[in-house]
Order: C-alpha cells, then sequence, then structure tokens
C-alpha cells in the first residue's frame, strides 16, 4: 500500500510539473505571437547619398531620446572634415575664376586650407585651432559672397550650405554639434546598420545597407527573407544630375530602372510593401525654377516652377513604372520627404506605421 501511494504521489507530481510546463510554453507561444505581430522588421535600400544614413539617424533621434553627448562629440570631426572639404572646393572654383581675397590674412589662410588633408586633421592636435581659425578668416571675406552666390548650385554634398553658413559657430573651440549638425553630419557608411525603435505599440526593426554595391546587396538580401516591408529612398533632387558614362540618362532614370530590377521583382520581397520616400524636397524644389524638369523629362507637361506637378510626376513614375508586367495587387506607396527635417520625417513614419502596417 505504501509503494502504491508513494507511485501515485509521484505520478501525480509529474502530472502536474508536465501541466505546469505545458502551460508555460503556451503562455511563451502566446507571448511570441503578439511579439510578432507587433514587430514589423523593414529594409532601408537606396542609392549612395540618397539619404538613408540621414533616415536611420533620424530613427534615433526621434524614438531613442536623441543623440547623447558622446555621439555629439563623435560627430565634431566628422562636420569640421566636411567643412574643409567645402572650402578647399570654394578655393578650387575660386582660383579657377582668376579671383581674389581682399586681405593678405585671407590669402595666408586660404593657402593653409588648400595644402591641408582633411583626413589627417582633427583629431585632438594643436593645429587643429589654426586651420578652424583659417577657414573662419576666409569665410569672413568679402570675396567669398561672390564664390558661394556662383557656386550655389554645384556642389557634390547637399549639405555644403548649411555648414558653410555656420562657419562662426562651428569653429568656435569649444563648439560641440547641436540635434541638427549630427542629422547633416556625412559620413560615408558601409556594411549593415541596424536600429530598433517603438511608435506607439509597434516595434519597428530596421536594417539599412550602407554601400549600395552588387556584393553587399546580394549578401544583404540573404538576411532580409522574412521583412514585411521595404523602404526604398530616392533622392529628388538627383533628376538633372546627368550621368558619367552615359550623358543621355540623370541618375533619376537610373534610379527607376534600378527600382524595377533590383526591388519591384526581387524575390525576397516579392508580395511585400514598396514604401518609396521621395527625399531631398527642399533641394528639389529649389533646383526647379533653375534646371526645369521637362529639360530631363520631356513628358512632363506642367509649368517650370509648379513643384506638386513636378514631385507628383515622380511618385507616378514610380507607382506605375513596373504596372506592365505587375500584379495590380501590388502595394507601392510614395511619401515625400525631407530627411533632415525632424517633424517630416516624424509624420512621415507615424502615417507609414498607423496606416499601411498596422
Amino acid at each position: 500500500m505504501a509503494g502504491s501511494r508513494a507511485a501515485k504521489s509521484t505520478a501525480d507530481a509529474e502530472a502536474r510539473s508536465a501541466l505546469q510546463r505545458h502551460k508555460e510554453i503556451k503562455k511563451y507561444l502566446a507571448s511570441e505571437k503578439e511579439r510578432s505581430r507587433k514587430t514589423i522588421k523593414t529594409v532601408l535600400l537606396g542609392i549612395k547619398k540618397s539619404g538613408k544614413s540621414t533616415v536611420m539617424k533620424q530613427m534615433h533621434s526621434i524614438y531613442s531620446n536623441g543623440f547623447s553627448e558622446e555621439e555629439r562629440h563623435k560627430a565634431r570631426p566628422v562636420i569640421l572634415k566636411n567643412l574643409l572639404c567645402i572650402f578647399s572646393s570654394l578655393l578650387g572654383n575660386m582660383d579657377t575664376e582668376r579671383m581674389s581675397f581682399s586681405t593678405e590674412t585671407a590669402k595666408s589662410s586660404a593657402d593653409l586650407i588648400v595644402k591641408t588633408d582633411a583626413d589627417l586633421v582633427f583629431s585632438g592636435a594643436p593645429e587643429d585651432a589654426a586651420i578652424c581659425d583659417a577657414m573662419k578668416n576666409v569665410w569672413l571675406d568679402p570675396v567669398m559672397c561672390t564664390v558661394v552666390s556662383e557656386n550655389r548650385h554645384m556642389f557634390y554634398y547637399d549639405n555644403w550650405l548649411y555648414f558653410y553658413n555656420s562657419t562662426d559657430r562651428i569653429t568656435t573651440p569649444k563648439w560641440l554639434p547641436n540635434d541638427q549638425d549630427t542629422l547633416q553630419a556625412r559620413l560615408w557608411s558601409r556594411g549593415i546598420t541596424e536600429i530598433s525603435f517603438n511608435i506607439g505599440p509597434i516595434t519597428w526593426e530596421m536594417t539599412k545597407i550602407g554601400k549600395y554595391e552588387a556584393g553587399l546587396r546580394r549578401k544583404g538580401l540573404l538576411l532580409f527573407e522574412d521583412v514585411h516591408c521595404v523602404l526604398y529612398v530616392v533622392p529628388l533632387s538627383d533628376y538633372d544630375q546627368l550621368l558619367i558614362e552615359d550623358d543621355s540618362m540623370t541618375m533619376m532614370h537610373e534610379i527607376i530602372l534600378g527600382f524595377e530590377s533590383s526591388i519591384y521583382y526581387n524575390r525576397w520581397f516579392k508580395d511585400k510593401p514598396l514604401v518609396i520616400l521621395l527625399n531631398k524636397v527642399d533641394i528639389f524644389k529649389e533646383k526647379l525654377a533653375g534646371s526645369p524638369l521637362s529639360d530631363y523629362f520631356p513628358d512632363f507637361q506642367g509649368s517650370t516652377t509648379d513643384f506638386s506637378a513636378a514631385a507628383g510626376y515622380f511618385a507616378n513614375r514610380f507607382r506605375t513604372s513596373a504596372t506592365a508586367r505587375a500584379s495590380r495587387d501590388r502595394q507601392v506607396y510614395t511619401y515625400f520627404t525631407n530627411a533632415t527635417d525632424t517633424a517630416s520625417m516624424k509624420a512621415t513614419m507615424e502615417a507609414i506605421s498607423s496606416s499601411i502596417l498596422v
């Protein structure tokens, strides 16, 4: 009898233990299901200089309590290098146009800037202060107003005028970048970057491919088999940038073709919502009057200065670029953005989160 009772007690204990494990597993599975339902995994793609890195920095700034002091300190030398490159380019154009400074101080400062390698400075060395002073001296010379005016639309970097106009502030010895400075800082990103953040009850897991190379894309796409949507960043301001290898086409022509071949028909993204972020609307709007869209896209029939019509033209091009062979049920959404504008990016991401993916 005692042995029977002991066996029954052991069996009861095992049954209770099994039941407890079953409840825990069920609870875990329910939790995982709920977590999965509230998580959006997305990949951020686009050509070099499209604004992908700025979008990622905005997500960090908006949804992760902004930039830390450590991050600002890291951005400082990057921005100073950006500014030095800007001055070097301006001085090169100034020399080509045979323009002269009004003071010897500015001339000697320009000589120092030209012979300084941006990759070798702003690491905390004593001579860094002299280079900052040199940039400020050149900036103060009256001739620079003419130089800047004549080169306003000729720059490789979109952030150049923002930093140039901030020269007096940036060259101050104890200057530390603010949020907008940090967003504008240009540092080429390579490899794959990830960030996780919450918009309301939704957790976003965003992955960005850095340098837009075929080999890296192939490697990266293997990681994105289970993405929920694709965010493709398009720089609208590239509509008039002619290709070096084919001056009958612009960067925008190539971007549209690349979107079809590499994104729209990519097997990893089959049936996934595609969100097109038509970025750099501020630069696009400014360029339209002096660089008519119809010069590069003859089928555009709108007014030269009609921003809404011009922007809408590209939105329609992306929405309809693949309709000849595509399913009509395929979801392609377009949003106009300025990645350096925090309010604009916040509104855009919340619209995507609430209107499309929830």
